[in-house]
């Protein structure tokens, strides 16, 4: 493969840069031969990391610019992507194992040879229903599964990401309401099968799937952090303490009906839209 094959993109905010030093640094030791070019979306700020070809994206930096949602962030990053096939990542998936670069390069082929539009790099979701299609390496994730779309690390079509992302939705909104969308059409969307890969990206998980859960730390990182001499000053961020179950419901309802009138207006373009994903 060369470096024009696909653009790693590793979606963020401003106030998550305690997570880009760990991320790459961990991406460092474990990809240790990723020359993939690299935007980081930023609303403001730029980003180095040595050895890495990182550009920050700073899609909100122009003076009078609005902050923009989950979604608009992550459309407008897609903007600087000069490759039609990108690795979406998000900053608190820290990558924990080395990286399976002959299953990565087999599903990139794959993506050009065949047209999928998505395939994720890693199972770990309950939800995701799949069967086996007509690679034996990969599996049709179904129609009818609960998060036919996710957020976990995975290779996408960039035409194909355009139209499941809606500018007005944060990320929990894209998940549910982007895999009712994908429910309606029949799509090329995909997962690597355990049975050949582990996982392709292996990442940081715990109690849950990622670093960081509603804002703070998941307990579990500081020792990921201890083993691979990384300082950031966890404190200020703090540890996430589990919810009951009533008042996590809360929170992803409060979640999913954020920003209303925008949403419900994209809804309405999107029904009367002749196009399909």
């Amino acid at each position: 493969m060369n470096n024009t094959d696909i653009t790693v993109i590793v979606h963020s905010t401003d106030r998550f840069a305690d997570c880009w030093d760990p991320f790459f640094k961990l991406l460092r030791v474990y990809w240790p031969d990723c020359f993939y070019p690299i935007i980081l979306n930023t609303e403001t700020r730029s980003y180095t990391y040595d050895g890495l070809d990182i550009k920050a994206s700073r899609i909100a930096s122009t003076a009078g610019a609005a902050w923009p949602t989950w979604s608009e962030s992550l459309l407008r990053g897609l903007d600087l992507v000069k490759t039609d096939i990108v690795l979406l990542m998000l900053d608190d998936c820290f990558i924990n194992g080395p990286v399976d670069t002959q299953s990565l390069d087999y599903c990139i082929r794959a993506m050009r040879a065949q047209g999928y539009s998505s395939i994720t790099l890693t199972e770990h979701g309950k939800h995701r229903a799949a069967v086996p299609g007509p690679d034996p390496r990969l599996l049709d994730i179904r129609q009818d599964a609960r998060y036919r779309l996710s957020t976990s690390p995975a290779l996408w079509r960039v035409s194909a990401l355009r139209r499941y992302l809606k500018p007005a939705e944060n990320g929990w909104q894209f998940e549910i309401f982007g895999s009712w969308r994908a429910r309606r059409t029949p799509d090329s969307l995909l997962l690597v099968d355990t049975a050949y890969s582990g996982g392709v990206i292996p990442y940081f998980q715990a109690v849950y799937d990622s670093a960081i859960v509603k804002g703070k730390w998941q307990h579990g990182v500081e020792d990921l952090f201890r083993a691979h001499g990384i300082e950031t000053d966890l404190p200020i961020r703090g540890f996430y303490t589990p919810l009951p179950s009533v008042l996590n419901k809360y929170y992803l309802l409060k979640n999913l009906t954020a920003n209303p009138r925008a949403v419900v207006t994209d809804w309405i373009r999107n029904a009367f839209s002749t196009q399909r994903c």
